[in-house]
């Protein structure tokens, strides 16, 4: 026989007793899921590798890629070069060891593999034969390089590069007496963007694009001003010209996303402003025939958030 509550107050009670039963079973179950589940230990991200930036091989058969870990000795991240094929298999490491190597890039014949190593002590490009496994070291620069990407032809390395500007102290500087061991130097500040998280204070410096051979030699700066250009970089089909991305206006520091699309000849340094509409535009690839540019658009709008394009021009 059934029962009815026929009571307001028995039918509350009787749902809060139920409602307290089912939150102790969850309770018990959620203890005994813990229970299982094992504890991430702040240790453990020494553990942990990851492969970044992909790089298929001209002919499609083989992928280069960066693969990441975390130096336990010396509490670094550390980046070293693996190799696998396109179907899964010959998966090895292709330059590693203690020092770390980043930015993969194929050369258009598939021959050589143009890479950033600190293997000299500093920030370096190399190229490594991929037939005999022969590596040359083929740059000696002041910054580090980024936005590493070949000519068509083969015979140019493009990429920036950290030019430093002059600053000029506003304290005048005092004679030390021979022995002394005086505090730092005053900073100054004359611009407005001067410090980055995880950075500090920088010295004050512009982004450039640069040029060197592909064989070795000195690297060629074809961006001038106190303006910063930035990668990806695309070039002409013809090697001629390189693409980028940049805001060369006197306010650029007190402007947020805005950017156009420029190029700068190789052989007289001349550039020419590609997109002028509003909003930043970044990446620039070009097509195979060199008549249409494609790039990713970012609205100037006040909001958080703003989605970017993929628009295209001739």
């Amino acid at each position: 026989m059934k029962h009815k509550i026929t009571s307001p107050f028995a039918f509350l009670l009787s749902n809060r007793s139920f409602l307290a039963l089912s939150l102790a079973v969850i309770m018990s179950l959620s203890i005994n899921a813990e229970d299982n589940l094992a504890v991430f230990d702040p240790m453990d991200v020494f553990d942990l590798e990851w492969g970044s930036d992909p790089r298929v091989s001209p002919d499609g058969s083989t992928i280069v890629y960066v693969r990441r870990s975390n130096d336990i000795m010396k509490d670094r991240e550390r980046s070293n070069l693996w190799q696998v094929s396109s179907n899964g298999d010959d998966h090895r490491p292709l330059y590693s060891g203690l020092k770390s190597a980043r930015t993969p890039r194929w050369a258009p014949d598939g021959k050589k593999l143009a890479f950033v190593s600190n293997d000299s002590g500093s920030q370096q490009i190399h190229v490594r034969w991929v037939d005999n496994g022969e590596t040359a070291l083929i740059s000696q620069l002041l910054e580090s390089p980024s936005s590493l990407s070949w000519s068509p032809d083969g015979k140019w390395l493009a990429f920036t590069m950290n030019v430093k500007a002059s600053s000029e102290s506003i304290a005048k500087p005092r004679t030390q007496p021979k022995g002394a061991s005086w505090a730092k130097k005053a900073i100054t500040v004359t611009t407005t963007q001067y410090q980055y998280d995880g950075q500090g204070i920088v010295e004050p410096a512009y982004r450039h694009v640069f040029v060197i051979p592909a064989d070795g030699g000195s690297a060629r700066q074809l961006t001038e001003g106190n303006f910063n250009h930035y990668g990806s970089l695309a070039w002409s089909p013809d090697s001629n010209r390189i693409f980028f991305s940049a805001y060369r206006s006197e306010d650029w520091e007190l402007v947020s996303d805005e950017a156009d699309i420029y190029s700068v000849a190789l052989s007289t340094k001349e550039i020419k402003q590609i997109t002028t509409q509003p909003g930043a535009e970044r990446s620039p690839v070009i097509s195979p025939n060199g008549k249409l540019i494609a790039f990713s658009q970012e609205d100037r709008r006040p909001l958080a958030y703003t989605p970017d394009h993929l628009p295209s021009w001739i």
